[in-house]
């Protein structure tokens, strides 16, 4: 947790000094962010399917640079953590102990990520309405986990007990059986490995609205969502793209 207040903390900083080094203060908006989100998985091969919604949470800074009296380049810098379902039709896996394979079918696979997103949109508010203003926005919102995505497997698809929870999905020694040892006729039902990529590029869209509390101090609020444009999973023919439904919270200096 200290370096992600750390990493933060340093973003605000290089924020601050652009501001200070502009003669003109009405271009620049700070703010600090929160989010609720519910992710969830799209699939377009028939050995998963997605598993059902997940709520993440996050927190962060962004910074609104104007560069006409209603047109901004909105730039976030989130810690989130997030996560994703999956059901996979079939796992085949080895244990090297005993030498023998386990098959288990309709498995849901809990995948829990922590990342750092830096989403940069383009921001279009309207003019004051009473106290309010309303805006949407629309870009990208890169993300990279910054330690081992991990996953649950219900029902228990390992021998090992330990295998099956808080399981490092992303480690080389992966536990499944080598492709080669299934059928060309059935691979397309198993899935062969479980790893995923710790990179996603959503587009991101959403809109919102801003209450004039007194001055330049506002709160915001408002609803966005996350496209998956990359696949998520690392097994041959396996193609998965997380989505995510963000509420946002926040208020503006």
């Amino acid at each position: 947790m200290k370096k992600q207040i750390a990493l933060i903390a340093a973003c605000l900083s290089v924020i601050t000094a652009f501001s200070q080094n502009d003669g003109n203060q009405n271009k620049l908006r700070l703010g600090i962010l929160a989010t609720s989100s519910y992710g969830w998985v799209s699939t377009d091969t028939k050995n998963i399917s997605g598993g059902g919604l997940k709520a993440g949470i996050g927190f962060g800074i962004y910074g609104d640079f104007y560069f006409a009296k209603n047109y901004a380049l909105c730039i976030e810098v989130l810690h989130s953590t997030q996560g994703y379902k999956i059901n996979a039709d079939s796992l085949l896996s080895f244990n090297s102990g005993s030498g023998s394979y386990k098959k288990t079918g309709n498995v849901n696979i809990d995948y829990k990520i922590r990342s750092f997103q830096i989403p940069i949109t383009l921001k279009l508010r309207t003019n004051e309405i009473g106290y309010w203003r309303y805006y949407g926005q629309v870009g990208i919102a890169p993300a990279f986990a910054y330690r081992g995505i991990t996953a649950n497997y219900k029902p228990a698809a390992f021998e090992n007990a330990d295998d099956n929870s808080d399981r490092m999905v992303n480690s080389q020694d992966n536990d499944f059986v080598d492709v080669n040892t299934i059928s060309e006729n059935n691979r397309k039902y198993f899935l062969q490995e479980d790893n995923i990529l710790g990179i996603r590029v959503p587009i991101l869209i959403g809109g919102g609205a801003e209450w004039n509390l007194s001055g330049n101090t506002a709160i915001l609020m408002g609803v966005r969502y996350e496209y998956g444009l990359i696949n998520m999973m690392r097994a041959q023919n396996t193609i998965a793209r997380r989505n995510v439904l963000n509420l946002v919270a926040g208020v503006r200096f």
